[in-house]
């Protein structure tokens, strides 16, 4: 302090009070009050916060399951984990295997959910859900329409599986109307414009399948099947730069690369760039098979045949390399047993190693299996002079020709036909089980459907041994239209 002529005054300084001992108890027991009561509301906001932590990795993997990011949804579910599986986690984890195609995984989930308490109603929409994407949409369709009425937030899920039962039991104009109602009610979906393209593009429309494509991307860049589809048409039309940059794509928005990876090795092989393509394929070989799997059923484009090996098989062949050839080659053939251009390439590699029995008899094989083809070319050949007609039992006798002599995804094809028309025909029941098991040694989901029908075909001859045939009347015997 200053006085009047800015010289400083001491103050006289007051003396301090003496504490008492009751005033310091008080004290320190109030500020340890103090202290206890912040301690336990932040434990409580903390305990508040962790408590929700599973129901944020719930809304989270629901989330990215409606946007189709399939490889992101298991991170989350483990975060709605945490404390452990719950019926909504068992039950997504369901939903989750529906859409990898892995038909087994998701129906144990699907128990596993109702074990943990999801409601007989709940239980009973996932199953609709996992029968019609299997096309296993006998007597479920009243049921289907009854809830379309009030789908809400399952709505593109009931579109998704509907649509593709539908298409599975050839029935495609059924499955471009739910297309159409789905990118009304969903406009920003790019699922649906990715679905027609792939119906679009086994019908041969290509240009209407690129549209659909690209409408997909218009609506969410990101969408690698989308890129994936659109490089395959590409490819396939020898616009190998512009395949190449959607492959390219594809493949940096995927965990799981293999499929566009093999896509760009085959651009190479198309460009000429064997031993870049050879490259590519070596490193896709190791790849464990169930993540090349995965890989393809990413960009919705399944492949249960082991391409990267061979492809990799006929380049070492056209390099005359056919002692490295021949192990792909055999790999390959593993899953595709019947396949004519494998069977001959690797017949190929046995003459050129010296091994001329084993040739020659492959050899005569192709050739009786050629003759089988013949005959199922020329019935396909019949059937589109007049394409308005059911031609039963022809599509029936196709199936059973490539069933036998060539490849089991042909013959499915065929067989599926017969039961739009006739869903009563056991023989292609029973062959369709016969399909069907032969694919679940490499695809496990296919043997639910085997399985189903072969009881159908059971159950239909039982029906017709106990059936008396009209009165003078023997049974008729299938014959083909002329």
């Amino acid at each position: 302090m200053r006085g009047p002529f800015g010289t400083k005054t001491l103050t006289k300084p007051r003396k301090r009070q003496p504490t008492t001992p009751r005033q310091s108890v008080a004290s320190a027991t109030g500020g340890k009050t103090r202290r206890t009561w912040w301690l336990l509301g932040a434990l409580i906001a903390v305990g508040i916060v962790v408590s929700q932590i599973p129901t944020l990795g719930v809304w989270r993997a629901r989330h990215l399951l409606s946007q189709r990011r399939y490889e992101a949804v298991p991170t989350w579910l483990a975060v709605g984990a945490v404390f452990g599986e719950s019926k909504e986690t068992w039950r997504l984890r369901s939903r989750l295997s529906r859409h990898l195609l892995d038909l087994d995984g998701a129906g144990q989930a699907l128990d596993a959910a109702r074990a943990a308490g999801l409601s007989h109603a709940d239980y009973g929409k996932e199953q609709l859900l996992l029968r019609a994407q299997a096309g296993r949409l006998e007597n479920l369709e009243p049921t289907i329409y009854q809830w379309m009425q009030n789908a809400g937030d399952d709505a593109a899920e009931l579109c998704e599986a509907y649509a593709n039962g539908l298409l599975i039991n050839n029935r495609p104009d059924d499955a471009l109307a739910i297309f159409d109602v789905w990118t009304k009610e969903y406009p920003n979906d790019p699922q649906p414009h990715v679905s027609r393209g792939r119906w679009f593009e086994s019908r041969q429309q290509i240009d209407e399948a690129e549209a659909a494509y690209h409408a997909a991307l218009e609506r969410d860049l990101r969408f690698a099947p989308a890129h994936y589809a659109l490089g395959r048409l590409n490819l396939n039309r020898q616009k190998l730069d512009a395949a190449l940059a959607n492959f390219e794509q594809a493949k940096q928005l995927l965990e799981h690369r293999a499929a566009p990876h093999i896509g760009i090795a085959r651009c190479r092989q198309a460009q000429g760039k064997i031993e870049e393509a050879r490259a590519i394929l070596e490193e896709a070989a190791r790849i464990p098979r169930h993540e090349v799997q995965l890989s393809f059923v990413l960009v919705q484009d399944p492949d249960p045949t082991r391409p990267a090996e061979r492809l990799l098989g006929e380049i070492l062949a056209g390099l005359g390399e056919y002692a490295e050839a021949l192990p792909h080659l055999e790999a390959a053939l593993e899953v595709e047993p019947k396949s004519s251009s494998l069977r001959y390439l690797k017949a190929q590699a046995l003459q050129s190693m010296d091994r001329e029995d084993e040739a020659r008899k492959l050899f005569e094989e192709i050739a009786a299996d050629r003759a089988a083809i013949d005959e199922a070319d020329r019935i396909i050949d019949r059937i589109k002079t007049r394409p308005g007609d059911p031609w039963i039992d022809e599509r029936f006798r196709i199936g059973e020709l490539y069933l036998k002599h060539d490849s089991a995804y042909r013959a499915e094809y065929w067989l599926k036909s017969v039961l739009v028309y006739d869903p009563n025909y056991a023989e292609a029941h029973a062959l369709l089980a016969d399909c069907y098991r032969l694919r679940s040694r490499n695809e496990p989901s296919f043997a639910a459907g085997a399985e189903f029908h072969r009881k159908e075909a059971e159950r239909l001859r039982l029906q017709n041994e106990n059936k008396p045939p009209p009165s003078g009347e023997q049974p008729a015997e299938k014959t083909l239209a002329p």
